[in-house]
């Protein structure tokens, strides 16, 4: 698979991009790694230990400069609070876990027993400002249902140049207090962001058993993911970006370009295709520059498809094998065929 480093580089053409990834335990998720060249990135990781990790990491192993670091614990404004630490440090939290979705699913052991810990936070905008960071263009967020306090921390920054947020929602959550979607959606919306994108993820509740065991495999005689069991939402990532009518309005070229880029990375390259068409009718972008842009969108699309697997051909082919199979359940069932299927 080609790297779409030379046509993020040829869609910036310039311009620069910040990514602020909040509880960075691990550094950049896969869709957001490509970014380590080419953009200044700022990592947060308050746990002393992950983030030492991380600086070896990036500035040993990579040699990648402009990676940042930082230890500081994120809220909405500079106080001291009470960070949860849990038995899997990547289940800590400013809100203290108790639901009983804990328990539902089995989770009990990953939670518990937490820890109290007092800490210091600061706004996510001063953390920035100290270090001459004058924007976030992209942030993505993993803070165990503090998601919208880090973003109230950004204050005006986010509603005027953050254009990609990526960030947890529990539906309920595991947390206490723990803003829903419908919170998350009139937070977004009001600082004039849109949803594109709702990545369910979705678990079986445990089994109450002293043997242990799983409903599925336990009592349905099925595979944990088959398709015949439908499972409960327990999470959902999602994704917003800044509304486009706002950026075309302001007739901002280079915020154009980095909506651009970060819409392509998450494989929203449809609407990324779009916005240069709409960018180039309000002459934002020349069409020399225009057509550049969609030659890059284009080729770092065809750079991630699979020939077979994502050619027409193939889908057909997968359609016609689908209607194969069930005639031949048809003739070998007969009439319990349809006592099977409900």
């Amino acid at each position: 698979m080609t790297s779409p480093k030379r046509f993020i580089e040829g869609i910036l053409d310039g311009v620069d991009l910040v990514i602020v990834d909040v509880g960075a335990a691990y550094g950049l998720p896969p869709h957001l790694a490509v970014f380590e060249s080419l953009a200044r990135v700022c990592l947060f990781e308050p746990e002393a230990e992950r983030a030492l990790e991380l600086r070896r990491h990036y500035a040993e192993k990579r040699g990648l400069p402009n990676v940042s670091v930082f230890t500081d614990a994120l809220a909405a404004s500079e106080g001291e609070r009470t960070l949860y630490v849990t038995n899997v440090p990547t289940g800590s939290s400013l809100l203290k876990p108790g639901t009983e979705i804990i328990e539902e699913f089995g989770a009990h052991d990953y939670i518990f027993p937490v820890r109290e810990v007092k800490v210091h936070t600061r706004a996510l905008a001063d953390v920035l400002g100290g270090a001459a960071i004058p924007r976030a263009d992209a942030v993505k967020l993993d803070v165990q249902g503090a998601e919208l306090e880090v973003l109230r921390g950004l204050r005006g920054m986010l509603a005027a140049d953050t254009l990609a947020v990526e960030l947890e929602v529990g539906m309920p959550g595991a947390y206490l207090g723990q803003p829903g979607l419908g919170a998350v959606e009139e937070f977004m919306a009001g600082a004039g962001f849109r949803l594109y994108d709702l990545r369910l993820v979705r678990h079986h509740r445990g089994m109450a058993s002293p043997r242990g065991g799983d409903y599925p495999t336990g009592v349905f005689g099925v595979p944990p993911d088959s398709a015949s069991l439908a499972k409960r939402v327990a999470e959902a990532d999602a994704l917003y970006f800044r509304k486009p009518e706002s950026l075309l309005q302001k007739g901002d070229a280079a915020a154009i370009r980095r909506l651009i880029v970060l819409m392509s990375a998450y494989g929203q390259f449809v609407d990324a295709y779009d916005l240069i068409g709409r960018a180039e009718s309000a002459r934002i972008l020349d069409a020399r520059h225009a057509d550049a842009c969609r030659r890059h969108v284009t080729a770092w699309h065809r750079s991630t498809t699979d020939v077979l697997m994502d050619s027409i051909w193939f889908s057909k082919a997968l359609a016609l094998a689908s209607r194969i199979s069930k005639r031949a359940q048809r003739r070998l069932l007969g009439k319990n065929f349809a006592r099977w299927q409900a």
